[in-house]
């Protein structure tokens, strides 16, 4: 059984795309697929998808080495699958396999949009491998007969994907805190805090970047990308900007950042954040506290005994596992919450970009009084989202149904308030 195995490769500084290897050797096809197909597509975006697009490939060609099955000779013969044949690749491609023993031991670890999309990836690459191999047969009858086989095969696998997965709402709302968390989470890592979980040195640089995250909804990248000279204090704003090769980058792992939507704009600090930058800002000036971090164009940086670096990728995460710690929620047998705090699984940088959507929709909403076309243009240019990107109406559902859920509230209590006052005028 062949050991797939998913490998950065670094084009420049910053830059980087991913490749599928079996025993150290490239896969054939799927290097092609990376040439003629993702790269011109994706433009240089998203490693983070493209390799997943490669670990889906890799999970077929597991199935395909299992069972000797060869794509090419199935087109080239024009007998593609059977439908039998693309259940049984769909129940495969669900499943986390492992064949490294004698015995195969299954086990479904991935949820039912994640299968969707694996699958949705498959077929990119499939229908792409066999568009080429068909396109170096010569013309011919026997060309024709592939051509209509490769309609049906494409007809049957669309009719038992939407059977599999039909498409659905989805089944909860995005990650988001609750008032009480919020306040909680404000109070907690605010320095000085007696509950704040870091020790005093640390507690103005992860509030600033805290800070960024839940008052604009920035990714995480964008954050530890972040330069000094992005930073325009005394207008109180800070522009967001895509660098492909960044000379300044050094750090071994690096932040893979959104190429693709309003990848460079420029926002106003609100005035929780620009006091959180401005205290963050002339704490990092003293050399005492951080050397060499006025030399470092990043605005967040390490805290080490000699020189301070580019913050690390992986210490944004660790500090939110601090506050997990530090606060967990404790919920009862039956799923209610005994105590606040922050919940393990959906606490995380990400959670408070989610977060910030919904409360834009909230704000918007209750300053115009509708939430319409404008607002959702607004937000795809503070959240970076492409033109065409669906995720404010899908922001919007979620808040919608806050405020329904608000509303609905607020009319009890108004007929409760209504009732009370008529009961006391009768006695």
């Amino acid at each position: 059984m062949p050991n797939f195995q998913v490998r950065s490769v670094h084009l420049a500084p910053g830059h980087e795309i991913p490749v599928l290897v079996s025993d150290g050797v490239q896969v054939y096809e799927t290097s092609w697929w990376l040439v003629d197909q993702l790269l011109p597509s994706l433009r240089g975006s998203a490693p983070n998808t493209m390799a997943a697009k490669m670990r889906s490939v890799a999970h077929w060609l597991q199935w395909a080495d299992y069972h000797r099955y060869n794509w090419a000779t199935a087109v080239q013969s024009g007998k593609f699958m059977s439908s039998q044949t693309i259940g049984q690749i769909l129940k495969w491609m669900e499943l986390e396999v492992d064949l490294s023993s004698e015995r195969r031991v299954k086990r479904l670890r991935i949820a039912p949009r994640t299968a969707a999309n694996r699958i949705g990836f498959l077929f990119q690459f499939l229908s792409w491998y066999a568009n080429r191999l068909m396109e170096a047969l010569p013309a011919s009858e026997h060309k024709g007969n592939i051509l209509e086989a490769y309609r049906e095969w494409t007809s049957v696998w669309e009719t038992k994907v939407r059977t599999a997965f039909p498409r659905s709402a989805p089944t909860r709302p995005p990650e988001t805190m609750g008032q009480e968390q919020r306040e909680l989470f404000l109070r907690v890592t605010h320095p000085g805090d007696p509950g704040n979980p870091w020790r005093k040195s640390l507690q103005l640089r992860n509030f600033a970047l805290l800070m960024l995250l839940y008052e604009h909804g920035l990714r995480i990248s964008d954050v530890q990308q972040l330069r000094m000279d992005d930073l325009r204090i005394d207008k109180g704003l800070f522009t967001i900007a895509e660098r492909i090769a960044d000379p300044e980058e050094t750090r071994r792992r690096r932040p893979n950042p959104k190429r693709r939507g309003h990848t460079v704009r420029t926002l106003r600090f609100s005035p929780v954040s620009l006091e959180a930058m401005q205290m963050w800002l002339a704490d990092r000036a003293q050399r005492d506290k951080w050397p060499g971090a006025t030399k470092n164009a990043f605005v967040f940086v390490s805290h080490l005994a000699k020189t301070s670096m580019a913050l690390s990728t992986r210490r944004p995460g660790q500090i939110f596992e601090d506050l997990k710690k530090a606060y967990p929620e404790k919920r009862g047998k039956d799923g209610r919450v005994l105590n606040v705090g922050f919940n393990l699984d959906y606490f995380h940088p990400h959670a408070l970009r989610h977060d910030r959507a919904v409360r834009f929709v909230l704000d918007y909403h209750a300053k115009h009084g509708v939430w319409d076309l404008g607002g959702q243009e607004a937000m795809r240019k503070v959240f970076g989202w492409a033109l065409d990107s669906r995720q404010p109406a899908y922001y919007g559902e979620a808040a919608f149904l806050a405020i329904g859920v608000k509303e609905m509230v607020e009319l009890s209590d108004h007929r409760t308030r209504m009732g009370l006052a008529m009961e006391a005028e009768e006695e």
